[in-house]
This record gives structure tokens, sequence and C-alpha cells, in this order.
């Protein structure tokens, strides 16, 4: 290997600080099969916090 190989995982991933416990909220809706509604003014983060769940 010449050390350039394109790694995927936790690089490719857009950074996101958590504030809280939405993580574990988010995946708990998720496991349970329930909705979610995300609210906030924009370019809080919403997009980037769904990008950083997927």
């Amino acid at each position: 290997m010449d050390g350039t190989q394109n790694r995927k995982g936790a690089a490719d991933a857009p950074f996101y600080l958590p504030q809280a416990d939405e993580c574990e909220i988010f995946r708990a809706a998720h496991a349970n099969s329930l909705p979610l509604l995300l609210k906030g003014p924009t370019g809080c983060g919403k997009t980037r916090f769904v990008a950083h769940m997927a």
C-alpha cells in the first residue's frame, strides 16, 4: 500500500458536535419506527445532523 487509498468511515461523515442527547433520541425514534420532526431556524444544523446520523 502506498498510503493513498481512499478511506471511508468517520472521516467521510460531516462534522457534527452533539449539543445534548439528540443522537440518542434520534436512534430511539428510528429503532421504534417513530416519526421525528426537526425544527429550527435557517442555518441551525438540521441537515448536518441528519447527514451525521445517516
